[in-house]
């Protein structure tokens, strides 16, 4: 005589349904209940009553947050944050080199153009001043609001530490768009070589959002850069040897390329930068 599976046994002579699907629907009905364990001392009302949520970290997304939600006294400042409101550039370092170029300030904006002879750079930096200082195993990072109006004209360029963003013989890291051949690049310098990639899809002649976040692992003593446009990551260079020791936070500018006495227009707004205090 073949004994048959326990869990296939009719639940009853009167009930034809077998244990097994009776437990199959049970689950199901408790599935569809929305108020499952929402009783006190159940699992889900002590996971909403717990002083302290403990979800993964990058578990919540920006879209989940309500806009205003995060009021003005829930932010602490624990990181240096330098956020310039360009309604001038005192206490900037500038340099426009040549006839034509210019530097224009407006509340929230600074526009730029070079020189009309090829080589004219004009480019603006924050110094750091006697007691900050920039450096790889602060975790630096700089974000900017930026137009590159006539990329097929000039070069343009943002890096992070500098005073001329052009100077490749200083370490440092950022973004650039260069004439030749108009493409956005993500780049790095270390000991007078520089190492780029190409951010593909990238349109440069709109207002776009970059950001650039260099993060030390002080056990392999190596550093990691992270390239975002419009909060996307672009590209990454993981567990590089670099280094940066300077005393200006950034720099930013555009050179000319051609022989124009009218174009090479960039426009830039809504600067940030912050690391860990020294």
């Amino acid at each position: 005589m073949t004994l048959p599976t326990w869990s296939n046994l009719e639940k009853s002579q009167i009930d034809s349904e077998t244990i097994e699907e009776a437990i199959a629907r049970l689950i199901a009905v408790h599935e569809a209940d929305g108020d499952a364990h929402t009783g006190a001392g159940k699992s889900l009302n002590t996971h909403k009553t717990q002083s302290v949520v403990d979800h993964p970290a990058g578990s919540i997304v920006g879209d989940k947050i309500e806009k205003k939600a995060v009021i003005i006294e829930k932010l602490s400042w624990d990181k240096l944050l330098i956020v310039p409101s360009q309604e001038s550039l005192d206490g900037w370092y500038t340099i426009n080199e040549g006839t034509g170029g210019r530097i224009d300030v407006y509340v929230g904006v600074i526009e730029m153009k070079p020189g009309n002879a090829i080589g004219n750079k004009t480019y603006i930096c924050i110094e750091a001043g006697n007691y900050l200082e920039v450096a790889q195993t602060l975790d630096p990072f700089f974000e900017i609001k930026a137009n590159f109006y006539d990329h097929s004209i000039v070069d343009y360029k943002m890096k992070t530490p500098g005073v001329d963003p052009f100077d490749d013989d200083t370490n440092g890291f950022g973004f650039e768009c260069l004439k030749a051949d108009s493409i956005m690049y993500a780049f790095y310098t270390y000991g007078s070589t520089k190492y780029r990639t190409a951010l593909t899809g990238i349109t440069p002649n709109i207002w776009r959002n970059y950001r650039a976040e260099c993060i030390y692992n002080s056990v392999s003593g190596k550093s990691t850069i992270n390239y975002y446009v419009d909060t996307t990551l672009l590209h990454t260079y993981s567990e590089i040897t670099f280094s940066i020791s300077a005393s200006t936070f950034f720099a930013i500018g555009t050179q000319q390329q051609t022989d124009e006495s009218e174009e090479g227009d960039f426009s830039i707004s809504t600067i940030v930068y912050s690391s860990k205090w020294p």
